[in-house]
């Protein structure tokens, strides 16, 4: 048996094949623009979150806060070494992950008045001669959480409106209907 193609189906494949393509190369585009919209979300919600709980202030003085970070960190396997009431400051021992690096917290109290506290959570980590210092947000989220849940989710919420703003801004800038 021949096999016999009908030029009408070639011609209908033909007008299909380069519409195939657009279509697919369309929605290609869409979706590389949506990656990049929810990338832009994610590092925003990121970057907002921690803005935000670095500039939180407890509607609570000082003294009632630290202890609070005082056990996050012994929760997380840290000492206290010092804790100085009058300047607000919290110094965890040094904790040894071997011979040459060692890390603690500092933990400072800024007293707006005496109802009102910034908290702020620094690492330190020392590897032989080399010393980094920085504020970890994530633990300062997590004393949030502890001593003021509604704030925290209130910080979380601003975070979120942001990081839905940009994204939704991304794709407007893109051309990508949803």
């Amino acid at each position: 048996m021949r096999c016999r193609v009908c030029p009408a189906r070639i011609w209908k494949l033909i007008a299909v094949v380069p519409l195939w393509a657009l279509v697919s190369t369309a929605l290609g585009c869409a979706t590389t623009a949506q990656k990049r919209a929810e990338q832009a979300r994610k590092d925003t919600y990121e970057l907002v979150l921690q803005e935000r709980v670095h500039a939180y202030v407890y509607e609570m003085g000082c003294a009632a806060v630290l202890p609070v970070a005082e056990e996050l960190l012994f929760n997380h396997g840290y000492q206290t070494q010092h804790y100085d009431a009058a300047s607000h400051l919290l110094e965890m021992q040094w904790k040894y992950r071997d011979e040459d690096l060692r890390s603690r917290y500092l933990v400072q109290g800024v007293a707006l008045d005496e109802q009102r506290c910034n908290v702020q959570i620094v690492h330190q980590e020392e590897a032989g001669a080399a010393t980094h210092a920085s504020r970890t947000y994530s633990l300062e989220l997590e004393l949030l959480n502890r001593v003021h849940p509604r704030g925290a989710e209130q910080v979380r919420g601003e975070a979120r409106l942001e990081a839905e703003r940009v994204y939704e801004e991304s794709l407007g800038s893109e051309g990508v209907q949803l």
